[in-house]
């Protein structure tokens, strides 16, 4: 399942982001995340244009996180999540807002039970710029359809 997954995200971004021209313009970096149904989570981040919209400044996001659900002693909860997000990058100075949505994977394991699920994800945040070659960002998203809940990211992009 998740090797699964991982295959989708990163077919998603060689045919999405044109292969050729991401090599040099492809970010990555870690991020934790916490949302209200799941808790702590911690994760990657890959960020790349998408020039399949020509010239406008999109995006493609795609993360994993492993969240760390806060449960009663002896109850063992696992819960991932694969994203990808297109988000559309506002012009500005110092901070350069977005906005977007995509898609989300949810696979929750218990007590040797497991459900995937899909759903959307609508959204947005802000990205730093620091002049250097590191981008802190921070986003907040609403997931509907899997495992629904709202998370907030924060993360530096290198």
């Amino acid at each position: 399942m998740i090797r699964r997954a991982m295959t989708v995200i990163a077919l998603l971004v060689v045919v999405g982001g044109g292969a050729s021209s991401l090599p040099a313009q492809v970010r990555w970096g870690p991020q934790l995340s916490f949302g209200d149904n799941t808790d702590l989570g911690i994760g990657v981040r890959l960020d790349h244009p998408l020039p399949i919209f020509g010239n406008a400044p999109v995006h493609g996001a795609a993360s994993f996180d492993w969240f760390f659900p806060d449960e009663p002693p002896g109850v063992n909860v696992t819960y991932l999540e694969f994203n990808y997000n297109a988000f559309y990058q506002f012009r500005a100075d110092a901070l350069t807002p977005y906005a977007g949505g995509g898609l989300v994977l949810g696979y929750a394991s218990s007590g040797g039970n497991s459900s995937t699920d899909l759903g959307v994800n609508l959204g947005g945040g802000l990205k730093f710029r620091t002049g250097g070659r590191v981008t802190p960002f921070l986003e907040g998203r609403i997931e509907l359809g899997a495992f629904e809940q709202f998370v907030v990211t924060g993360g530096v992009l290198f």
